[in-house]
């Protein structure tokens, strides 16, 4: 196999090892990304635990912040209590 395709497999290998190890063993993932050396498979462990981080922090941030989910004019957005008439206060 050559270099560039072990390398890049290597990498995979550590991605998908750092998004799942930080996803149900984070104190395990903190020691692991304490790890100094540098090869494909421990960068692609810290980039997979990046990306695990990334994601939640997505989920954290709710509806409001993505793009396009309210457009202008759309109907099925309703208030939750409707507002009172200044009128319908007098008469009381």
């Amino acid at each position: 196999m050559p270099e560039d395709q072990s390398s890049e497999l290597n990498y995979k290998k550590g991605f998908n090892e750092g998004y799942l190890i930080t996803k149900h063993l984070p104190e395990l993932s903190d020691q692991l990304s304490q790890i100094k050396n540098e090869t494909p498979r421990i960068d692609g462990f810290k980039d997979g635990r990046n990306e695990f981080f990334q994601e939640k922090a997505k989920e954290r941030m709710g509806h409001f912040l993505k793009k396009d989910q309210v457009k202008e004019g759309d109907k099925s957005i309703q208030p939750s209590k409707p507002k009172e008439n200044k009128d319908d206060l007098e008469k009381e």
